[in-house]
């Protein structure tokens, strides 16, 4: 490259035979070989000869940039052309202090001390060649945050709007620490809001693993809401995150939450669930994971054993179905929500049911339903794989709220329930689950693809 930071550099042979690199606006150099001084002025010619060549090309450019034509300059040696005096205090130039800034030569002081840097690439321009202190190249990829001032590159991160005010990378730990919005550890649990009325409910959180992007402070900002907050999980790459809600009702996460919002976000910030992974293989490794409170099933233990006990004979009789609305492949759900198979639905009893699936549960919580989430007071459904869809989560939540009404059913409805009895009364109940039920139902003509 003939021109870098103003300065021209030409190649000249050393006596011991080596290439000795020459550069303008410097007293010399040394042989990188036999350490000989090799002296700028006297290589003034090559020097001059290059510099007028590389002002000959320069003034073109700038002259193109503008649609300007102007007149044919003679670039000859022994020509005018490259002036004896800088363009910019009109000093003595010699080819020790020379510098080229926008096709004009300058002295090594006025282009050190008085020629401004671009605040995008830091190369020297004119101040009349500048805009906003950026030169023409950089004004349509650089732009300035109007909050802390600071120039960046808009390719590699973005200004955005958040309560009316813009954010960048840098001003968006503030705004977030201001707001009390934090990423937290895995360990975090927080004491619960509770949200909707009870009478119409019980309450169901929600876990919604995301991955692939490295903007999780501008999907914080995006994003928060007082019913969710933020962490980290083991299975997450560098960038990923946990949004997790406060309990709610069903109808609150139908009509209050902002999910919509929520997901929308998540995307303009470049995130995946459905296809999110963190590891090499790219396999997806994000899911969707669904707490329902205890008191679902029942007030008194007797109930809540034998309900969620009918809970799993269900699941167990509509496992195939499962799988297929859940979106995961059998190997993902045999490591991140595998089948109970250790009771026999048609010879146990209700209690021996659920004391075998606990049992098999109590090393293990990465089963379909985890009898063991929040310390016992939850009952964690996981075996859905994320989503940034809205009908797609809305739709997981129903149906968890299908089966926690179906265990309310005598033992022998239970046994003699089909999968198209449940799933059309869902689809009379819930919009959401109506349009997943026939979005699956088409993929599976479609050659089974969902």
């Amino acid at each position: 490259m003939p021109l870098k930071d103003g300065r021209i550099y030409v190649e000249v042979p050393c006596s011991c035979g080596s290439t000795v690199g020459v550069t303008s606006g410097t007293f010399g150099s040394y042989c990188p070989t036999c350490g000989r001084s090799v002296f700028t002025s006297n290589y003034k010619d090559q020097l001059n000869e290059e510099i007028r060549y590389v002002v000959h090309t320069e003034k073109l450019k700038i002259r193109k940039e503008r649609g300007e034509k102007g007149k044919k300059e003679d670039f000859s040696v022994g020509s005018s052309v490259f002036l004896s005096s800088c363009a910019s205090c009109g000093g003595t130039l010699s080819a020790d202090n020379v510098f080229i800034v926008d096709g004009e030569t300058v002295c090594k002081n006025c282009y050190e001390n008085e020629i401004p840097k671009c605040k995008g690439c830091g190369q020297r321009h004119f101040k009349q060649n500048l805009k906003k202190g950026l030169c023409q190249g950089c004004a349509e990829s650089y732009m300035t945050c109007p909050t802390c001032g600071e120039v960046y590159d808009k390719r590699k991160k973005k200004c955005f709007e958040v309560e009316g005010k813009t954010l960048c990378d840098n001003c968006c730990p503030t705004y977030l620490n201001q707001k009390g919005i934090h990423f937290d550890g895995y360990s975090r649990k927080p004491t619960p809001t509770y949200y909707g009325e009870k009478e119409v409910g019980y309450y169901f959180g929600v876990e919604l693993e995301m991955d692939n992007s490295q903007r999780r402070n501008e999907f914080m900002a995006r994003s928060f809401t007082d019913e969710v907050y933020y962490k980290s999980d083991g299975s997450l790459g560098p960038g990923g995150c946990e949004l997790v809600t406060y309990p709610a009702t069903l109808a609150y996460h139908m009509n209050e939450l902002p999910w919509k919002k929520i997901l929308s976000e998540a995307k303009k910030c470049g995130y995946k669930s459905h296809m999110g992974s963190s590891g090499s293989s790219g396999s997806p490794t994000c899911g969707l994971h669904i707490h329902v409170s205890k008191s679902a099933f029942g007030r008194n233990s007797d109930d809540i054993d034998k309900r969620e006990a009918k809970l799993l004979l269900l699941f167990d009789k509509f496992w195939d179905q499962l799988v297929i609305f859940s979106r995961r492949d059998r190997a993902s759900l045999e490591r991140w929500a595998k089948r109970y198979a250790s009771f026999d639905i048609t010879k146990d009893q209700l209690n021996d049911i659920v004391h075998k699936a606990k049992s098999a549960n109590s090393g293990d919580r990465r089963h379909a339903v985890n009898f063991t989430g929040n310390g016992g007071a939850t009952i964690e459904f996981r075996l859905f794989r994320g989503t940034l869809n809205y009908n797609t989560l809305i739709a997981s939540i129903q149906l968890i709220d299908m089966f926690i009404e179906a265990s309310k059913l005598t033992t022998k409805k239970v046994q003699s329930l089909t999968w198209t009895e449940f799933a059309e009364e869902g689809m009379a109940k819930y919009v959401e689950f109506n349009e997943y039920i026939t979005r699956l139902r088409s993929a599976e003509k479609n050659q089974g693809k969902i």
